[in-house]
């Protein structure tokens, strides 16, 4: 997977480690309503989004849905992580 998730204090921050950028990335909260949904759009190589993890720091169920595209079309892709 592209992506690597970490947390701190309630902020979740999420960053592509791939070598490749990605031009459309939207993330998800699983189930709705634990924390909030962002949509970075495109991130490059080493770029982050912060995702405030609001409930989802409690919740033994709570996931991220990763959805992105890559170049030319290809995806969408989807990433479950276990928050």
């Amino acid at each position: 997977m592209p992506f690597k998730l970490e947390e701190s204090s309630g902020v979740l921050l999420l960053t592509n480690t791939s070598d490749e950028a990605l031009p459309w990335v939207r993330v998800d909260c699983a189930p709705g309503g634990l924390c909030s949904s962002i949509a970075p759009g495109a991130m490059g190589p080493g770029e982050s989004a912060t995702v405030y993890a609001g409930k989802a720091k409690h919740s033994p169920t709570a996931a991220l849905m990763v959805t992105w595209l890559r170049h030319g079309g290809d995806g969408p892709y989807i990433w479950r992580a276990v928050v």
